[in-house]
């Protein structure tokens, strides 16, 4: 009766180490699987950051081209019409000096 009992306690005693490892090994593996989780989901907003990052600089060095255009348009307008009024006054004296020599 002893030796049975004795047999069934480590019987008993067997399983129970048995289903420790198995409860130890599923939580093994239900870690890892967040474990994976988490680390596609840091490589995927990696990604996501960088295409951002890459995106907002093409949008200000877009931005810094038109501003750059636009200054230069103006600047280029603002030296042809001085260039124009400068025309206009020396066309001016030009036939004011004419009338003058006519009329001498």
């Amino acid at each position: 009766e002893k030796g049975r009992q004795k047999v069934q306690r480590l019987h008993h005693m067997e399983r129970k180490r048995m289903q420790a490892m198995v409860k130890s090994q599923i939580h093994i593996h239900d870690q890892m699987h967040d474990l994976e989780e988490r680390l596609a989901e840091k490589v995927n907003n990696s990604k996501q950051k960088t295409e951002e990052r890459r995106t907002s600089i093409i949008m200000e060095r877009q931005q810094r081209m038109e501003k750059h255009q636009e200054r230069s348009d103006a600047i280029r307008l603002n030296k042809d019409n001085a260039y124009e009024t400068k025309m206009a006054v020396l066309r001016e004296r030009a036939d004011h000096a004419t009338e003058l020599s006519e009329h001498v």
